[in-house]
């Protein structure tokens, strides 16, 4: 008897569906070039970037990795969010959805309880108007699959954008999302701020456009102070903040364990990575780059890079953090500036060991050669006299779209055949932080 593996049928619809796609815009789309060369072109594109091949190349990585984690994104049950009649949003959360004060505190979960207290302030009338944020129809399926009834996910990235479609700085944000779900099971959350975002979520199944509106009480000096923005309103239980100049590599969603590790009770604070200069006048290194501020407190860390990590547990200093920057406490400074000024202030002992490596360095990741790269990586006088761990779990100054394509379906077909350790420390590969923590490196892995 024969026996129909389903499995197999709709991979072979799907192959079959991507080659009549490809058929199709040869026909429509040839822009002057011939229509074999087109086709050609997009068969591999669309085989290197198959959506539907995504979720198992992401699973055999972390099996790979002998990765274990929690918290696995799920499906859940509740009552569906979405449009109703003519709408072409919905509310994700605004500020009309506070409590009154005579609610009973013991209604809330633990991450609700934290919330509210901490985006109250932020509630002020003179802020209300900024704080609602609102999901496109169209993304409706992905938000009530990643989120529970409440309007939490568990697990996320996060960034935000500012733009028109076609723009450099739009197409480096597409060559993310790619990352994402070729590198990824997590959803990724973009903060579209006074922008159409119109991506369709066909093309980008874990994508979630949530759209935010600018009022001159929030009109930041950079767009950049939106991703503590972001933090706050993805309403994420655990999450990774990214720019829009990044590519997500294979062991990034071991990442979100070792956050919940760090992060907790007694440690409610976010947690940056190392920068690669230690921008203090003492350290010795890039002098020209030192960061000369006197400050009434001391410095508790080497300068941080402005990729902050979080649990629900560090939302009070981040709406803390955020409201300073929206009353203009901080006046000509950048975010990076602002969360390692508050991250002193607060006297913060945490930083991650660098994860958010250069672009320049995928090679020698991909070598994974024994005895010279890794050696005392950017050291200082101060912090790291020897160096510190660098973690391979994303690149950064990812700028051009068609380059970071091309690094991702390199990475893509390599990882496979070849056993990619994501630590590099004093010149050797580890598979897991443990084999490190032995060594007792001033960072957290």
């Amino acid at each position: 008897a024969l026996r129909f593996d389903r499995t197999r049928a709709l991979g072979a619809c799907a192959v079959f569906a991507l080659v009549l796609y490809a058929a199709w815009l040869t026909i429509t789309a040839c822009n002057g070039e011939t229509a074999a060369a087109v086709s050609a072109h997009m068969v591999r594109e669309l085989k290197m970037l198959d959506i539907g091949t995504i979720g198992s190349n992401a699973a055999r990585e972390r099996e790979a990795l002998g990765v274990v984690e929690e918290g696995t994104p799920k499906t859940f049950e509740h009552t569906l969010f979405g449009c109703q009649g003519n709408e072409t949003s919905f509310v994700h959360w605004s500020c009309d959805r506070l409590p009154s004060a005579d609610t009973d505190p013991r209604l809330f979960t633990p991450e609700e309880a934290i919330f509210h207290k901490a985006i109250t302030p932020l509630c002020a009338p003179i802020y209300h108007a900024a704080f609602e944020a609102r999901v496109p129809c169209q993304f409706a399926d992905t938000y009530n699959q990643f989120f529970d009834g409440h309007h939490w996910t568990d697990e996320a990235f996060v960034t935000y954008v500012r733009g028109a479609a076609g723009t450099a700085y739009i197409n480096q944000t597409e060559a993310l999302f790619r990352s994402a779900h070729v590198m990824s099971t997590r959803p990724i959350i973009v903060f579209c701020v006074d922008s159409e975002c119109d991506w369709d979520p066909y093309e980008y199944p874990r994508l979630l456009v949530i759209k935010v509106k600018s009022t001159r009480a929030t009109e930041e000096p950079s767009l950049d102070f939106y991703k503590f923005y972001a933090m706050i309103m993805a309403r994420a239980r655990t999450g990774i903040v990214l720019d829009t100049d990044m590519m997500l590599l294979p062991a990034i969603d071991a990442m979100f364990s070792r956050i919940r590790v760090h992060i907790n009770e007694d440690y409610p604070y976010f947690i940056m990575p190392v920068h690669w200069m230690s921008r203090d006048p003492a350290a010795g290194d890039y002098p020209n780059y030192a960061f000369n501020l006197t400050l009434p407190y001391k410095r508790t860390m080497r300068w941080g890079h402005a990729h902050p990590v979080w649990t629900y547990h560090a939302l009070p200093m981040i709406c803390d953090m955020y409201s300073r920057v929206i009353s203009g406490v901080y006046p000509g400074y950048g975010d990076e500036d602002v969360a390692n000024i508050i991250s002193w202030e607060y006297q913060l002992t945490k930083q991650w060991c660098k994860w958010d490596n250069s672009d320049d360095m995928l090679y020698e990741f991909m070598q994974q050669r024994e005895g010279g790269f890794g050696l005392n990586t950017f050291a200082d006088r101060v912090w790291y006299p020897r160096g510190f761990p660098l973690v391979f779990y994303a690149l950064h100054n990812t700028k051009i779209k068609s380059v970071t394509l091309a690094y991702l379906h390199h990475l893509n077909e390599y990882r496979f055949s070849h056993a990619l350790r994501p630590y590099v420390y004093q010149g050797f590969w580890y598979n897991r932080p443990e084999e490190i923590g032995a060594m007792h490196v001033p960072c957290v892995l």
